[in-house]
């Protein structure tokens, strides 16, 4: 089961390196020698999606999940992808580029040191050894992570009044054995999707109970067991961490162990304007940043060529969310029309990299057993690809003989608003008026996990894992943005979860995928295609991404910053 899960991830690098072939640095794994890790030195992060605006608030009942990619240098998983084995500083059977999947095979305890499964429970035994770092705080000592501070966190969580109610309806008693052992129930049968939203989603994130205590929506009473403790946060600027001189984890550079991390400071600086962000990176004053949109790739390649980067298809895209349970797009027949009158190809052409595939939601290309394409497609469904606005408006006009106005909810960064408009243009062809209504990137996403909008919202989401994707339309589903529901649907989601048989689950949710497409609660306009850029002075950093879903912090603790080789070239 885990050999076929491999397969899928190397069909999707297959299709990665046809899509961005063209140039040696799309088309190989940069090779930095690592050379004698170096201690010191401020390292300074984007990630531009996330790091644009101020950080919302860290409390997780919150449920502001963009907060958790400020965690990451601080809070610590359950488990981790083992990259150090299984990626290019090892065996290379995976470039951990794909957000929110890591196959069961490259999967490990990280404060976890072992797991089992049955039907009944899921119990966990806590890595002993790992201690709290609570040198930021005065309300609370640097103690030993305990099972019972696991309990009380996945507890806590419960009480979110969204993303809580998973664990709700999937888990019964959380309950510590012992000081390293806790055990999960699972009355209803385990659910495959338990340990990923457990072990290394965004959200499981481990906090101690006394943080609760003390204030968890405060940035300064953040504490972790991370490589990093929190030290500064200045609104509209910055936020700042600290090395951990007591952190449990170590790294095997040329055959000696090393205590990690190497930095003594990691920076994410705030800056709202992605020229401004390039510039930066550009004249390195940003050593790294995680994903750097493709428009802005050419001008990172001519202009600083000494620039590494790994680029890929991406995991997600930009896609948009239709309100169906309500008018107007309550009725398919709308659906089908606006997405029959919407030129996706004229999208995928706005990131200005050549062609990218037109169907790249629910399933992305390459998923192996899963995903359909086009030209596979039922008829009805192909339709839905084959821009015809002369169609689209008379469908339209026999239900709204008057045209349609709506709303169209846009964040308010420079391209969301380039695709709002350019979605205004084309659907003003079949008889719909768009109002745009642009937010900023938080109370844009309030919108989106609230379920606030009218009509129409637009956002940037996905997932390299199919069943994560399809969840998103289960009847009461956090995420179901688009409030879509059927009986049949979530019969065979709940198949799925339950299912041990990987072929007969991608039988599955091949079905489901092409269920989905037919109903047209989401239009992809197109991928969002990914690349990290870093400087060469970045050492022992081989491009890995996503070694838990959408984190980098503990491959970034095993790098250092090589002060010499930065000021030989000029910085």
């Amino acid at each position: 089961m885990k050999k076929k899960c491999f397969i899928l991830v190397l069909a999707f690098v297959l299709i990665a390196t046809l899509v961005f072939a063209g140039g040696k640095k799309e088309e190989e794994t940069p090779t930095t020698a690592p050379g004698e890790p170096q201690y010191g030195g401020t390292f300074t992060y984007t990630y531009w999606s996330i790091t644009k605006a101020d950080p919302p608030s860290p409390d997780i009942q919150d449920e502001l999940y963009i907060s958790t990619r400020w965690l990451s240098p601080v809070q610590e998983m359950p488990l981790i992808a083992d990259f150090e084995k299984y990626g290019p500083r090892g065996t290379g059977e995976s470039q951990f580029s794909m957000a929110g999947y890591i196959p069961d095979k490259f999967q490990k305890g990280h404060l976890l040191e072992s797991w089992e499964v049955t039907p009944e429970k899921i119990t966990w035994h806590v890595r002993p050894g790992i201690y709290w770092a609570a040198d930021n705080v005065d309300w609370m000592e640097n103690r030993e992570l305990t099972a019972q501070d696991m309990v009380d966190d996945i507890i806590y969580f419960k009480g979110a009044d969204s993303k809580g109610k998973f664990l709700r309806d999937l888990t019964g008693e959380i309950y510590a054995t012992d000081k390293y052992t806790l055990v999960i129930e699972t009355p209803g049968g385990f659910d495959i999707t338990l340990m990923y939203k457990l072990g290394y989603e965004d959200r499981a994130l481990i906090s101690p109970p006394e943080m609760v205590v003390a204030g968890a929506d405060k940035w300064e009473n953040q504490v972790g067991t991370g490589p990093f403790m929190f030290k500064e946060y200045v609104v509209g600027s910055h936020m700042t961490f600290e090395r951990n001189p007591n952190y449990w984890d170590t790294t095997v550079i040329n055959g000696t162990e090393y205590q990690i991390p190497f930095f003594d400071e990691w920076v994410q600086p705030i800056i709202p304007d992605a020229s401004t962000l390039v510039a930066a990176l550009r004249t390195g004053k940003i050593d790294y940043d995680w994903s750097v949109d493709a428009r802005h790739w050419e001008t990172l390649d001519t202009t600083a060529p000494e620039l590494e980067t790994l680029k890929s298809p991406g995991n997600s895209g930009f896609l948009i969310f239709l309100k169906v349970d309500e008018p107007p797009f309550d009725n398919i027949d709308i659906r089908r029309a606006v997405m029959i009158g919407t030129d996706i190809k004229a999208f995928g052409d706005l990131l200005g990299i050549g062609p990218v595939p037109i169907l790249f939601y629910p399933t992305l290309p390459g998923t192996g057993g899963v995903f359909t394409p086009v030209k596979d497609l039922p008829a009805s469904s192909r339709e839905l690809f084959d821009y015809n606005p002369t169609l689209a408006k008379q469908m339209i006009a026999d239900v709204y003989p008057d045209g349609l106005e709506i709303d169209y909810y846009a964040e308010s960064e420079a391209f969301a608003l380039d695709q709002a408009s350019l979605l205004k243009f084309q659907w003003e062809k079949i008889g719909v008026d768009v109002t745009i209504k642009s937010f900023d990137a938080v109370t844009h996403d309030k919108h989106l996990y609230d379920r606030t909008y009218r009509h129409v919202l637009g956002a940037r989401h996905g997932s390299a894992d199919p069943k994560h994707t399809l969840e998103w339309s289960v009847t009461g589903d956090a995420r179901n943005w688009a409030g879509y529901s059927n009986e049949w649907f979530d019969e065979q989601m709940a198949l799925v979860k339950s299912e041990p048989d990987a072929d007969e689950r991608n039988r599955i949710l091949k079905e489901m995928t092409l269920h989905i497409i037919s109903q047209v609660t989401t239009i992809g306009l197109s991928p969002t295609p990914e690349a990290s850029y870093w400087w060469p002075w970045v050492k022992n950093y081989y491009g890995e991404a996503c070694v838990l879903d959408k984190a980098i912090a503990p491959v970034l603790a095993r790098a250092w910053l090589d002060q010499d080789l930065k000021a030989k070239m000029g910085y």
